[in-house]
């Protein structure tokens, strides 16, 4: 109650996505007081990166195995039980799961739980280079959450060159372009997050994901956010 009166009180709200536009907008926040700005993403931030192969070496991955990323607190509404659950419909591919949280007992007991111990790598925390360099050995990032802002995780995926499998929810649909950068798969799903990940990993798919990663990313640049801002301000 607090949050909504504090935000209509406003002259202006800034949201980093048209999702949180319209959350806020249902806070009863008149539509033309909010404006969407995304976030910026560094400019530098991976930069300079190893080729795949090469990171792949000094992760001591194996060169031609097939890796699926998530990096998130691992808390329920995240979804790495549902990665795990669809593990089974690809047999080939090793998930790396990145990051601490409450879940992660639960999470590494489901593993055994579903026979796939041997093929989920828990990291623990990561730092931004470690992160970095995961994100690249990787053929997808994969961030199956309940709900997501505006994901900066997904951007910096993108940025070094790893195409996205996501969930249909929140502000994902506003960065991935389905088929083009990534793969949107709905919420929750367990069918549909199975089939995704067996056509995902056919063939030549990643790689024709990985050649649309730069699609759209100009949106997200340190000059646009600061003269969007600057506008709202001067207004």
């Amino acid at each position: 109650r607090n949050r909504t009166r504090d935000a209509a009180a406003m002259e202006r709200v800034i949201t980093p996505s048209a999702y949180l536009r319209e959350m806020v907008m249902g806070w009863g926040v008149p539509g033309q007081q909010v404006q969407v700005i995304y976030n910026a993403l560094e400019p530098n931030w991976g930069v300079p990166l190893l080729d795949k192969m090469q990171a792949r070496i000094q992760l001591g991955w194996k060169a031609q195995g097939q890796y699926l990323f998530t990096a998130a607190r691992l808390t329920a509404w995240k979804g790495v039980n549902y990665l795990i659950d669809a593990l089974d419909a690809v047999p080939r591919v090793f998930l790396v799961v990145g990051g601490d949280g409450p879940e992660q007992g639960v999470l590494r007991q489901q593993t055994v739980n579903r026979g796939v111990a041997d093929r989920v790598i828990f990291t623990g925390r990561l730092s931004a280079s470690q992160m970095a360099l995961t994100m690249r050995a990787s053929d997808y990032v994969a961030l199956y959450s309940g709900y997501e802002g505006l994901s900066h995780t997904i951007l910096e995926a993108l940025q070094v060159g790893t195409p996205v499998i996501v969930s249909a929810r929140g502000g994902n649909p506003e960065i991935v372009r389905d088929q083009v950068n990534g793969l949107l798969v709905a919420h929750p799903d367990l069918g549909a997050l199975r089939e995704t990940l067996q056509n995902a990993f056919r063939a030549g798919t990643p790689e024709r994901l990985a050649s649309g990663t730069s699609v759209g990313l100009e949106r997200f640049s340190w000059p646009d956010l600061v003269e969007q801002t600057m506008r709202v301000l001067e207004g």
